[in-house]
């Protein structure tokens, strides 16, 4: 079993850490005010924007060679976390602003100075699923498609969208490339009941050139070989275990967003129908929130595992096995299941009040609901992933 880093061998990181989850805890009473707003306008509220942007919380993985942070993986996910204690939407933006960051870093000095060179506090979104419309041109692709669910997109002004390129031999594969937004166009798709203020718009792009400097193979990607020239530990994460575990960030800021709101709740509430006239004197509810903090604990307590798995080995020059990799997953699936019956035993803590409109459990639920069901993050998947790893079988499953 993998231990988590000693905090003595990256004392600079953790300092960082600390004073980046503290700048985002002092926005909470920002992100709760921003959150209905969020929900209601299916995107977030231009101040809830602009006071992550000006606490640098848009700017965690950009280079510092552009002015950025250059966090690791672990300080987004606890970022996110304390951001979506605020509001869901919010640390789900927050994450996939973030992650997008980190993976332009790893493009090459060309793209990045494409991106961040006349302006350093550009932001991106990112869609992996590929398109097939594009064509080989002299000098780069030109691509037409669509690309739904692109969290984040209302916010920034890069896209990283999935493409079918064709190689050499007149084969397609699948490639991740850079597009200016104002190049693409936003059409309003996004009817959710969960994380409605992510504004996870789909973009269309209709004959749109991307030279090569902007365009990197999947595979390459999947096997940690970056276009850039940067030796810093950060840009040596490994890039699909990155993927998932940031995801589950915003679980874990839900989850303690719900136990905040029942340890508030549960002294002024009574007990239908009961004897109880204080909630909090039902033995039922004392032992439920005992259980709900303690599987906020466990979820981050795993969540951390896997970040510094993927810290600990970008550190060394390393690359994550098998194992690892699917432990990386199992992790982040649980730290998802945890977050998500931690919340659910607030709501029945809480009563059928909890579905009124006007609590912001409701939301809080509708929101873990959703996101944790992203396709690259199922607890599911990722325990038939684990238990095969564990046998030494790498028969694929789905990529880890």
């Amino acid at each position: 079993m993998a231990t988590s880093i000693d905090s003595d061998v990256i004392p600079d990181s953790r300092r960082l850490s600390d004073e980046l989850v503290a700048r985002a805890a002092g926005l909470r009473d920002v992100l709760r005010q921003g959150g209905q707003f969020a929900d209601d306008n299916r995107t977030l509220s231009p101040e809830v924007v602009d006071a992550l942007q000006a606490a640098d919380l848009y700017r965690l993985c950009v280079p510092k060679r552009f002015g950025g942070l250059e966090a690791d993986v672990r300080t987004l996910v606890e970022t996110t976390a304390e951001v979506a204690r605020g509001d869901g939407s919010a640390g789900w933006v927050h994450a996939l602003i973030n992650s997008a960051a980190w993976i332009a870093s790893t493009y090459s000095e060309q793209a990045q100075q494409d991106v961040w060179g006349t302006n350093p506090d550009a932001r991106l979104c990112t869609v992996l699923n590929p398109v097939e419309d594009v064509r080989r041109v002299d000098g780069g692709y030109v691509v037409s498609g669509k690309w739904p669910f692109a969290s984040g997109s209302a916010h920034s002004q890069w896209a990283h969208l999935g493409v079918m390129t064709p190689d050499d031999e007149g084969n397609r594969v699948q490639s991740l490339a850079l597009f200016p937004m104002d190049e693409l166009e936003i059409v309003d798709t996004w009817f959710v009941v969960g994380m409605r203020g992510t504004a996870s718009n789909t973009l269309v792009a209709r004959d749109v050139f991307v030279p090569d400097h902007r365009v990197q193979r999947y595979d390459d990607l999947a096997a940690d070989v970056y276009a850039t020239s940067s030796e810093a530990p950060v840009h040596r994460e490994s890039f699909l275990p990155v993927l998932g575990v940031v995801l589950c960030g915003a679980q874990l800021g839900l989850a303690q967003a719900a136990v905040d709101l029942t340890l508030a709740n549960l002294p002024r509430r009574t007990v239908m129908y009961s004897k109880y006239d204080h909630a909090v004197d039902a033995p039922a509810n004392r032992t439920g929130i005992a259980e709900a903090v303690s599987s906020v604990d466990i979820a981050t307590m795993v969540a951390r595992r896997a970040c510094d798995d993927i810290v600990r080995l970008a550190h060394e020059g390393a690359k994550p096995g098998l194992v690892v990799r699917a432990r990386i997953r199992m992790d982040t699936g649980l730290a998802i299941t945890y977050s998500r019956g931690a919340i659910n035993r607030t709501l029945t803590m809480n009563g059928a009040g909890s579905f009124a409109t006007g609590n912001p459990l409701q939301r809080i639920w509708r929101d873990s609901e959703a996101a944790s069901r992203h396709g690259l993050i199922q607890p599911e998947i990722a325990t038939e992933i684990y238990g095969r790893a564990l046998f030494g079988d790498d028969e694929f499953v789905m990529p880890i």
